[in-house]
């Protein structure tokens, strides 16, 4: 269901229509403010006594951006709001024992990191403020939860039996193929997919065929297309919507570029040994799939500027053409330009923040505290280049003060290049948004790069035509010998 209105418009609409629903499923592309709607479901459904708390599971990098999300747009002066993680002070935890179990006659709001679900501390959690409340729950990046025996989608999936409302909100739901819906809807709704289970599920729609490896080997499963997609289709389309920017939103076109470089001489003699020692390794029959995955890993380290060694140890290149690049952009660029730089690895985001000055850092070793306060100095303060990794802050941070976006690495899923691209180029959004890709010709950046192009397969398409998404890594498991392909 597609809503062709104006901007925010599309957020009332899909309100009204789903704000009585026991169940729902908000695919709404990145930055047209699932957030908002479902805090206004929230609000309608506390207003008539039918819920008393709300729980929201969603990312690590993401999750506690709902504090301010209530703030702007919930609509009662009064609520009791807290947060779980795996390390709380002395403050957090009273304030989560007191949200989880006091009475008091006033919304309660319960955040919780998805990962966190997997402990027995964030499922207690959790089973006990559904327990004692009347819950409208809510799994925010629904794909976390995509892997049907996943212990993280067992527990949200058993939790989400307790809730009396529920939620997922996702722009891309089918982040690999198909059978990726099925363990989403059915935490909607548990037998919601007309399935006994899983594999009941993989059996209708995949084509399955096997695989024989030969005398002594076990053959295994391989999923070869899919069928009865229509029949899919038609299974979920009453339980969900899906609204596009291009259909309510009037956004500055995406513009993009590639700046094609070569390996430095200290970079092309790393390179060429990994990537001749790879095929000796395939010669003498020694190339498993854990060593073409390493390789290849290393492989790419090289070509952004750096080799972790297997001791733990980091190499880094003096020279380095991409970071010669970076400095030449960033002269290029007006006084008031503000600039998004994604990395792959967090080595390149130490390398990057050393060399570039009024940047602020978004990614694993940063505390909630210091992500938060990058995304306010980029945002507001002087802060001119925001520096993270596509894993960590690819998901639900807006940075619309950006017009310019830097791939100074890319990752292996395009899911991941989409959710990043889309961090400035949403509701807010005035200005032309440009996207820069650095690559090494004839490298394996460059085989990176072009396999999470997005060749007319964007979100929508996923869902439309249900295509399978195979990245570089689903190749070299299949086959270790792709390998030598891709290099």
């Amino acid at each position: 269901m597609i809503f062709k209105t104006k901007p925010y418009q599309h957020q009332l609409e899909t309100y009204e229509l789903t704000k009585d629903k026991e169940y729902f499923a908000y695919l709404m592309e990145m930055g047209l403010g699932k957030t908002k709607v479902t805090i206004d479901v929230f609000n309608n459904l506390y207003s008539k006594n039918e819920v008393n708390a709300i729980l929201v599971l969603a990312p690590k990098s993401v999750y506690m951006n709902w504090y301010k999300e209530f703030e702007i747009h919930f609509n009662q002066e009064v609520y009791a709001i807290a947060h779980h993680s795996s390390s709380l002070g002395k403050k957090d935890k009273n304030s989560l024992n007191y949200v989880i179990n006091s009475q008091i006659p006033i919304p309660k709001v319960l955040l919780v990191n998805t990962e966190s679900i997997r402990s027995k501390k964030g499922f207690t959690a959790c089973y006990d403020f559904l327990k004692l409340n009347r819950v409208m729950m809510v799994v925010d990046e629904s794909t976390d939860i995509k892997t049907h025996n996943s212990k993280q989608t067992v527990a949200a999936t058993n939790l989400g039996t307790m809730a009396k409302v529920r939620r997922i909100l996702t722009g891309t739901p089918i982040s690999q193929d198909p059978l990726d819906l099925y363990s989403q809807f059915e935490f909607l709704k548990q037998g919601i997919m007309q399935s006994t289970n899983f594999y009941a599920f993989k059996y209708t729609y995949a084509n399955i065929v096997k695989i024989d490896l030969g005398p002594g080997r076990p053959s295994y499963e391989k999923v070869n297309g899919f069928m009865n997609l229509d029949q899919l289709k038609k299974i979920i389309k009453p339980h969900c919507v899906r609204i596009l920017k291009k259909d309510c939103l009037d956004l500055p076109n995406k513009i993009y570029s590639v700046r094609e470089l070569e390996l430095s001489a200290e970079q092309k003699a790393y390179y060429n040994q990994l990537k001749e020692l790879a095929i000796i390794m395939h010669e003498k029959g020694e190339l498993t799939v854990q060593s073409a995955l390493e390789t290849m890993n290393k492989l790419h380290q090289i070509t952004c500027g750096h080799l972790k060694l297997d001791n733990g140890e980091i190499i880094r290149f003096k020279d380095n053409n991409k970071l010669k690049e970076i400095n030449r952009i960033t002269k290029e660029l007006d006084n008031e330009s503000k600039v998004i730089i994604w990395c792959n690895y967090q080595e390149d985001v130490r390398i990057l923040h050393e060399e570039i000055k009024q940047s602020v850092t978004y990614y694993g070793p940063n505390t909630i505290e210091q992500r938060q306060n990058a995304i306010k100095d980029f945002q507001e303060g002087e802060a001119k280049y925001f520096i993270s990794t596509q894993q960590c802050g690819g998901k639900g941070i807006t940075l619309t003060a950006a017009q310019y976006a830097i791939y100074y690495s890319n990752g292996y899923r395009l899911l991941d290049r989409l959710q990043s691209e889309d961090r400035h180029h949403r509701i807010g959004q005035t200005k032309q948004c440009h996207y820069t890709d650095l690559v090494i010709k004839d490298t394996i950046c460059e085989r990176v790069k072009q396999s999470i192009q997005k060749k007319g397969n964007d979100a929508e398409e996923f869902l439309s035509s249900m295509k399978s998404i195979k990245t570089i890594t689903d190749k070299i498991e299949e086959n270790p010998a792709e390998l030598l392909k891709i290099i």
